[in-house]
């Protein structure tokens, strides 16, 4: 199949696919009593129940397109498909029944250790560090990076969805990027795989949008930053120099990155629970500063497009310019969780 036709194929047969299974599974979420009631918490001001479908849509259009799409061949694959099943199974039981963090966390390391188990890791001491540390330590340090990564991300895209569309959007953004980047590094199968996630993606997005018809849900959140993680893992430019693209998947995932920080911070300096929800998140704190909520999530859309071109254009240039480009972006990100935690706090309500 031509590369072309391929990417605009799986692309619509993702939005088709998910749009077809949507109503359906809305009906059957509903009548298995996974609906958000509004108050349960003071973090949600949704005003009528809402169906917990964007991740149950979500894994069984990906488990199709997994199969129509041949992609269970690809050895390289293969984890993500079956890490993705581990961790939308524990975010289903969350979205059933509530889980405390540990049950969810280990979840979250089962789903990564496939990935481990099947050879894929972070390659960051081996590559930098191979002369500073010993021979021996360096890929359990690169394994221990690699938990990290995953989880993290995992947990990031689960902390940012808290409002209609905001982590469905960042979805599109981050699929789109990263199948851009997997076709120029030649990994065919990860680009069209990246494609029907980015329509995947596009319909859960419209349909999660305000007034939206389902939320994702831990089940649906934990899943998009699973597979989005997860892609990024094994996104491998080897045509491009390493020194200049190894902060790329950071990059098409950092407004997540940035939120989770932003809000880790901000609860240790005022002595609240990390794992406790509350109206701490960016969206939250641009809504403080008068941003009408369409605008709060177009902005955190807008910042994570800026930031994949941004990140496609350093990839070609020498590594002291890219390295250094990214370093500028880790300050003013910075100067920004300084100016939320310390200057606007007094804005945000607490619960």
């Amino acid at each position: 199949m031509n590369l072309a036709w391929g990417i605009f194929g799986f692309a619509l047969l993702g939005i088709l696919l998910s749009s077809a299974i949507a109503p359906i599974i809305i009906r059957m979420v509903s009548h298995w009593g996974l609906v958000d009631v509004p108050g349960k918490s003071a973090h949600k001001q949704h005003a009528r129940p809402t169906p917990l479908a964007g991740g149950t849509i979500l894994v069984v259009a990906y488990v199709i397109i997994f199969w129509l799409g041949n992609f269970w061949r690809e050895h390289m694959l293969q984890p993500v498909f079956l890490g993705g099943l581990i961790i939308y199974v524990f975010g289903f039981w969350d979205d059933k029944v509530g889980l405390s963090a540990f049950p969810k966390l280990i979840g979250q390391i089962l789903g990564s250790s496939i990935i481990v188990i099947w050879g894929n890791s972070i390659q960051l001491f081996g590559n930098i560090f191979t002369s500073l540390l010993p021979l021996q330590v360096i890929p359990w340090l690169d394994i221990l990076i690699t938990f990290f990564w995953l989880i993290g991300v995992t947990n990031a895209m689960n902390m940012i969805d808290s409002m209609d569309g905001l982590a469905t959007g960042l979805g599109v953004v981050f699929f789109g990027f990263i199948s851009a980047a997997s076709m120029i590094s030649s990994q065919p199968a990860m680009t069209l795989l990246g494609m029907s996630l980015f329509g995947i993606c596009i319909t859960l997005y419209f349909l999660n949008s305000t007034p939206a018809h389902f939320f994702l849900g831990d089940s649906g959140s934990q899943l998009l930053g699973f597979l989005s993680a997860s892609l990024a893992l094994i996104y491998a430019p080897d045509n491009l120099n390493p020194l200049s693209t190894w902060f790329v998947p950071i990059l098409l995932l950092f407004l997540p990155i940035f939120d989770t920080t932003m809000v880790v911070f901000s609860r240790l300096y005022h002595r609240q629970p990390v794992y406790k929800a509350n109206m701490d998140h960016l969206y939250h704190r641009l809504m403080s500063l008068k941003i009408s909520p369409a605008r709060s999530v177009m902005s955190v859309h807008l910042a994570s497009i800026i930031l994949g071109c941004i990140a496609f254009l350093v990839m070609y240039t020498e590594p002291i310019l890219s390295n250094g480009v990214f370093i500028l972006i880790l300050f003013c990100s910075g100067l920004t969780i300084y100016f939320f935690i310390f200057q606007s706090d007094k804005k945000i309500p607490k619960s």
